[in-house]
């Protein structure tokens, strides 16, 4: 069981453990989120899900997901890719020109 930082991009909602976050800011109306090594970016911050169980990837899913994950939770109904915080897939990688500028 894992606490999750609930996040959505496009039409896909993630989660990411409570405690790989170093930090949040807003970018060009959307928020980026820090962890290890790597800027996320996300279009909404859904909030914390408290002791979520997240189970391994299925087969299916493996097969058709090209990224590493951690696995897939069910928070309140919604399904969720679990990110591996070192393998971040693309569509959560910040790009150059999506940085404020301070």
């Amino acid at each position: 069981m894992i606490d999750l930082v609930l996040l959505r991009r496009g039409s896909t909602a993630w989660g990411l453990a409570h405690a790989a976050v170093t930090g949040y800011s807003p970018r060009h109306g959307a928020i980026a989120i820090t962890v290890s090594g790597a800027t996320l970016v996300a279009d909404h911050v859904l909030g914390v899900a408290r002791q979520v169980r997240v189970r391994p990837v299925g087969q299916i899913l493996r097969r058709f997901w090209g990224h590493p994950c951690v696995g897939t939770a069910l928070v309140d109904g919604i399904p969720l890719i679990v990110v591996d915080p070192a393998a971040p897939p693309e569509e959560l990688l910040g790009h150059e020109g999506d940085a404020d500028e301070h």
